[in-house]
């Protein structure tokens, strides 16, 4: 039984969850199970420390669920879809096309959204900037209240969504 927000969850009802989006999921238990980077690389101690801190991350095709810092199965679920669908199943399905749509984004974008993609590469400092622009988009998508210029970047995002899934005859 694995404890979250002081509930337990068994493990196997938590890799059934996971199941369910098809994706290579590894669920972190214990901080030991992190791969600690040599202690001359720096951007390895980084993304380290970064991973200490997170809910979850993709790592080579394979998504990685930091148990520890999840507080309750909601949360859970919520990780697995930003990770799994945010992450993992957009590159999957758009590829490089995904590449030009951020920096399409990132060319065009003003106001709170520059900001808020300029603040993220400030905790992510490792990443490259489709990196940071593909998480801020993940995060704009999990917000409550929106302002104009965002709803107006999740408008665009829906359209490029459907637009390359037309494209792939897998909509119509």
């Amino acid at each position: 039984m694995y404890k979250m927000g002081g509930k337990g969850i068994g493990i196997e009802k938590i890799k059934k969850l996971a199941e369910k989006f098809g994706s290579d999921i590894v669920f972190i238990t214990d901080e030991h199970q992190i791969d600690t980077p040599n202690k001359n690389d720096h951007n390895g101690l980084v993304d380290y420390n970064n991973r200490l801190h997170a809910l979850g991350w993709v790592d080579k095709g394979k998504v990685y669920i930091n148990l520890p810092n999840i507080k309750d199965v909601a949360e859970l679920e919520k990780t697995i879809v930003h990770e799994v669908v945010g992450h993992v199943g957009l590159k999957k399905v758009f590829g490089n096309y995904m590449y030009d749509f951020l920096e399409e984004v990132y060319k065009t974008a003003d106001g709170s959204v520059l900001s808020g993609i300029n603040k993220l590469k400030g905790t992510y400092k490792n990443f490259d900037m489709y990196t940071v622009t593909e998480e801020y988009l993940a995060h704009l998508a999990e917000k409550a209240y929106p302002n104009a210029q965002e709803r107006r970047l999740l408008v665009k995002f829906k359209d490029f969504v459907r637009g390359m899934l037309v494209r792939s005859n897998l909509y119509k």
